[in-house]
């Protein structure tokens, strides 16, 4: 049998849609479905191969699919890109970073949709769509923080309130997500920086910047950041932060010939201790929602 046009997949979209749903249009989604199998296996052995990570295999449900197209009136079944996908899940920013450039580098085709700056209703990841054989295959890349709060989001979602979910229901429960998201975001902004900056660098540039006190300024600081780390790409708020506080640091290491190096360890002290303190809060959150009854409508 000839596979269905995009036009056939299109108009199957819209009857799904605008329901009833019939038993034939549920065999021909499940075709459709099934079509996707040979190009998954292959974006699965590539993602293997490309990152050393074995990935969760995840595909929508023909109710899931049902649900999208009537929540996102203007989506084509045919552009649908999560009929089938994958998950990976890091440990955290850097190593997201890092496995998304593996990917891209392996699907030559590839798009990246970055969700940690502009999140969906507090959901944050970073997915990359791979094209294989005539079929768009989802990748999700998740660090440990993103993904339970995505295993949050879906717990409270199965026990109250599929709208959770996407940004409705309950307004205490998006205040959670919201907040929670929101919590994680400040964290790994901090991972970051500290991938990229650690303390044996920072001393080191600090002690290449021999300068007297009275010379040391914000934005002499902000010229040094930019010229010494430009790999950091530091803009605007984030950039005139960190020229403050070198600046400060600068001048108490002339005064005092203090090292930088144990304030940074205290420092990245507290932030283990912030994440870890999260971690252990949003598992017992998904322990105890995952326990409750599910509501009845």
């Amino acid at each position: 049998m000839s596979s269905p046009s995009k036009g056939q997949i299109d108009r199957l979209g819209e009857r799904l849609r605008e329901g009833p749903v019939s038993e034939n249009d549920l065999r021909e989604l499940d075709a459709y479905r099934e079509s996707f199998t040979e190009a998954y296996d292959e974006v699965v052995t590539k993602v293997r191969s490309a990152t050393g990570l074995e990935p969760t295999g995840r595909g929508k449900t023909q109710g899931s699919i049902v649900q999208k197209l009537r929540r996102e009136k203007l989506m084509q079944l045919s552009r649908m890109q999560d009929i089938a996908g994958c998950r990976l899940v890091v440990a955290g920013i850097p190593e997201q970073d890092h496995v998304v450039a593996d990917l891209v580098l392996a699907f030559a085709d590839a798009t990246v949709m970055d969700r940690r700056h502009r999140p969906s209703h507090g959901y944050r990841a970073v997915h990359v769509i791979a094209k294989v054989i005539g079929r768009a295959i989802e990748i999700q890349v998740r660090t440990e923080l993103q993904n339970l709060w995505a295993q949050l989001s879906e717990v409270m979602s199965d026990r109250w309130d599929p709208a959770i979910k996407y940004g409705g229901g309950d307004a205490g429960a998006q205040q959670l997500l919201v907040v929670t998201s929101g919590n994680i975001a400040s964290l790994e902004e901090w991972e970051m920086m500290l991938g990229k900056l650690g303390p044996e660098r920072v001393k080191r540039l600090l002690s290449e910047m021999a300068l007297d006190k009275n010379q040391i300024t914000p934005a002499l600081i902000r010229e040094r950041l930019i010229r010494y780390l430009p790999e950091l790409e530091l803009e605007g708020d984030d950039l005139d932060g960190w020229s403050r506080s070198l600046a400060e640091e600068k001048q108490r290491q002339i005064s005092s010939d203090k090292s930088l190096q144990p304030r940074f360890r205290e420092f990245f002290g507290q932030y283990t201790e912030a994440k870890a303190r999260l971690l252990r809060d949003m598992k017992t959150w998904i322990e105890r929602f995952a326990a409750l009854p599910r509501k009845v409508n």
